[in-house]
């Protein structure tokens, strides 16, 4: 005889199941292309069935965010190497350790000097040529250094009014004391 648990637990899964985007031969085969252009491999057909809702669920993401582009947002997505990973093989695949964080950082906290009735409701240093490409920092571990790197790229290219000069992580990394792989 079932209980309620088993009952709720049931009902949760299905529900679950319902939410997922459907996958049927053209997300398949979609998955497929996925799979050819970024060289992927799935070993069992469990794992495939599990990498193909994946991908389903993060094409939907991107699809969702796409259509919500206005003039004042204009965030584009598409799928990259990434697509058929969760939460969890994200976090596998940087290395990322959760870090107890303790008093007051100041992060978070609003600046605005002096702007006044003079600053844009909107920039895009990107259309506008000051930021370099994204960087593919693979599973190096140093975010830090390529997000340094990058604030640092555009603040000089705004600050100058030239084009930006890539800056290399990878000194970044090679001058730190106790660099670790979750920094």
């Amino acid at each position: 005889m079932m209980n309620n648990l088993t009952i709720a637990a049931i009902a949760g899964v299905t529900s679950a199941k319902l939410l997922r985007p459907t996958i049927n031969s053209q997300s398949i085969g979609e998955y497929n292309n996925f799979v050819g252009r970024f060289s992927r491999q799935t070993l069992t057909h469990q794992e495939f069935e599990r990498r193909v809702g994946i991908f389903v669920d993060n094409q939907s993401y991107v699809d969702k965010v796409n259509s919500e582009a206005t003039s004042e947002n204009s965030v584009r997505l598409e799928m990259n190497k990434f697509g058929d990973c969760d939460d969890d093989d994200m976090k596998h695949y940087l290395g990322l350790q959760a870090h107890k964080h303790t008093g007051n950082s100041g992060f978070g906290q609003r600046v605005s000097k002096g702007l006044g009735d003079h600053a844009a409701v909107t920039v895009d240093h990107h259309r506008d040529g000051k930021m370099t490409p994204v960087k593919d920092q693979g599973q190096c571990g140093s975010c830090w250094a390529f997000a340094s790197n990058s604030a640092l790229e555009g603040s000089l290219a705004i600050s100058s009014g030239r084009a930006p000069v890539r800056l290399s992580e990878q000194q970044l990394v090679d001058c730190t004391l106790n660099s670790r792989k979750d920094s």
